[in-house]
């Protein structure tokens, strides 16, 4: 639609009379920018009071290399899970610097406290708002248009996962880098700076280091600059045309294009791989036939988000389970909304770019064989994709009015006005949803309701309603989850559980059950080591911390610190420091709490032995590699620790 605003005054640079990219903000402009902001504000206020909830609590609050400012630089150079794994080891397939450093910033200023997180995941959100609004006013969109689908994305409930959630920061700070590098284009592209280049450059780095779907960013500058300022070639051939159209936006696609060849190559060396290898065999022929249900399922999240969860009751495709309702119908209906984006794209530029935002950022979440069965489609990977669909349909809807006895400038009152009532609607729905994000106990509730035959849900649920102390509940919803399908984590649990309820055999089956499936799990051989400490059956738990460390060379510290307690117990002191002793070389790259717990009670034996000057050293070193640990456990050596030092020397 054409733009309300008055033509902007030409400089020397602006550019040619034929682009459209000549923006002039107005009021009008500016006040429903306020307006977008505030309401992305409020439709995620009620989640700022909530707690750490899912990966928050390993990734933030566990996590030890983002807690020391001295290790901001291994951090940096580490996958996002690398505090979890094998020294010198990925953990995950998720390089990215620019969430780590987040993660970084957040921590030193608020510590541990849930509420700065949530208030900054919230400022972020209502940035990407106004970027978004920003961009599509550079797209020269009427301003109640634009006004209108920037609205929609402000409030729509599909966010919660990403606003809600202090993990689901990197689709935030992915919004910022991409919408802010298209701005910055489009901008530079108007009134060519140096600083507006320099800031789509400095966008585009934080887009691909936030979050891997990043490196997407160059077709969407071509596409973004091929639709917006088409270069005009009468004369010549079609293919001519075709070429010199494209010269450009490829050429300003290049670095954006370089820029992510070489965040690709940095993550090779940080990761060592492409992938990792899944525990999970998807096939090709069970993604091709998955597909059309999980896109069926995100179009539906779009226009109908009723149901809402952090997990879903969608499956990969066999042959076997092919029929109507797992293929034939989504296929249906996403060829049916696939040649509609089709149409739409050809009404004009903002529903080209349109389409280009919503397919590019989604395609990634459509790699099935790369997800867990029961996690196959999130909420938080629609974040861009949203806005893309927003672009497509909403002035879509506005040239149809426009084109009946409405008018260009009732066309624009009435999509504004029913983008309000929708918005209205949307935000009521996500203030409900957010407080599914704002405790374990609500999330898991919310997942088993959502995806009932869901294992992992069960057993997350089951750890939440034991530490609320429900146990009898927890072991009914342990129970759910075997039921559908014996997993690992959820035996562990159950051992847990039946441990507390001094039913150590039955416990300790379960670990057996454990090892059995997999005998490279470190956490059996430990709980079972536990358990016949606990019972006096040291030799047994010696044999199971050395067997421990045989199957697990990585946690060797963890194991040899415990084996050294259970050597003490047995009265083998000497064997006892041996073990400890080897802590201390270790526990400087070591990230597991264990490890360095080691170091505590190597310092209580040099006190014993009335080394006072090596007990004091060791106790010294361990409050030392302590400071940023948080367990309840090390707290706790950590008291007596300073309690030793404080006293006569």
């Amino acid at each position: 639609m054409p733009s309300s605003a008055p033509p902007a005054r030409r400089s020397r640079r602006a550019s040619p009379p034929s682009s459209p990219l000549r923006a002039a903000p107005d009021d009008r402009g500016r006040l429903w920018g306020v307006v977008v902001v505030v309401a992305a504000v409020l439709a995620f206020a009620n989640a700022v009071g909530g707690a750490f909830v899912y990966d928050d609590t390993r990734q933030i609050a566990a996590n030890p290399l983002i807690q020391d400012p001295g290790r901001l630089g291994e951090a940096l150079a580490s996958d996002v899970w690398a505090f979890r794994a094998e020294m010198g080891e990925a953990g995950s397939n998720y390089w990215r610097p620019a969430f780590v450093l987040w993660l970084v910033l957040n921590h030193g200023l608020f510590g541990l406290d849930p509420v700065g997180w949530h208030l900054t995941n919230l400022l972020l959100h209502g940035l990407v708002t106004a970027l978004a609004f920003g961009f599509l006013r550079r797209l020269r969109l009427d301003v109640r248009v634009a006004a209108s689908i920037a609205l929609l994305f402000a409030v729509h409930p599909v966010h919660v996962e990403s606003v809600a959630w202090v993990s689901g920061s990197p689709d935030l700070l992915l919004g910022v880098g991409v919408l802010g590098a298209l701005w910055a284009v489009l901008g530079a592209l108007e009134r060519p700076r140096w600083w507006r280049w320099a800031a789509a450059g400095g966008a585009g780095v934080l887009a691909v280091t936030s979050k891997e779907v990043g490196v997407v960013l160059p077709v969407l500058v071509a596409a973004t600059v091929a639709a917006a300022a088409p270069e005009r070639h009468p004369g010549q051939s079609i293919l001519l045309r075709a070429g010199a159209r494209w010269r450009k936006p490829l050429l300003i696609a290049a670095p954006f294009a370089v820029l992510a060849a070489g965040y690709f190559l940095l993550r090779w060396a940080v990761i060592g791989r492409f992938a990792q290898e899944a525990p999970w065999q998807h096939g090709p022929v069970e993604a091709l036939l998955t597909a059309p249900g999980l896109l069926a399922f995100y179009l539906r999240q779009i226009v109908l988000p009723l149901w809402l969860g952090p997990v879903y009751p969608l499956r990969p495709v066999t042959l076997d389970g092919l029929g109507a309702t797992s293929f034939w119908v989504p296929l249906f209906v996403a060829v049916g909304a696939g040649a509609g984006a089709l149409w739409m794209a050809r009404k004009g530029a903002t529903q080209k770019i349109g389409l280009a935002m919503f397919v590019l950022p989604l395609l990634p979440a459509l790699n099935i064989p790369a997800f867990p069965p029961e996690h196959l489609a999130h909420d938080r990977y629609l974040y861009l994709p949203l806005l893309g669909a927003l672009m497509l349909v909403v002035p879509t809807a506005a040239e149809a009015l426009a084109r009946g006895r409405r008018g260009t400038e009732g066309a624009a009152k009435a999509t504004l006005a029913g983008a309000a009532v929708l918005a209205a609607l949307l935000l009521l729905q996500t203030v409900r949803y957010n407080l599914a994000w704002t405790s374990e106990m609500a999330l898991w509730a919310r997942a088993v309701e959502t995806d009932p035959g869901s294992a992992s849900s069960w057993s997350q649920y089951a750890i939440a309603l034991r530490e609320s102390g429900r146990t009898r509940e927890a072991a009914e919803a342990i129970d759910r989850s075997l039921a559908i399908r014996p997993m690992a984590p959820a035996l562990i649990e159950r051992a847990d559980l039946l441990a507390t309820q001094g039913r150590a055999a039955e416990a300790a089956r379960d670990l057996q059950a454990v090892l059995a499936m997999q005998p490279d799990n470190h956490l059996p051989y430990e709980r079972l080591a536990v358990l016949y400490q606990q019972s006096g059956q040291l030799r047994e738990a010696e044999a199971t911390l050395r067997a421990g460390r045989t199957a697990n060379p990585e946690q060797a510290c963890a194991f040899s610190a415990n084996l050294g307690v259970v050597l003490y117990l047995q009265g083998r002191k000497a064997e006892a420091q041996s073990e400890l002793e080897r802590v201390g070389p270790l526990a400087g790259r070591d990230l597991n709490p264990a490890c360095r717990v080691g170091l505590y009670h190597l310092g209580a034996l040099y006190a014993e032995q009335g080394d006072a000057a090596r007990a004091r050293a060791t106790w010294r070193r361990f409050l030392a590699l302590t400071a940023t640990i948080e367990d309840e456990r090390t707290r706790q050596l950590r008291a007596l620790a300073q309690q030793q030092l404080a006293g006569p020397g």
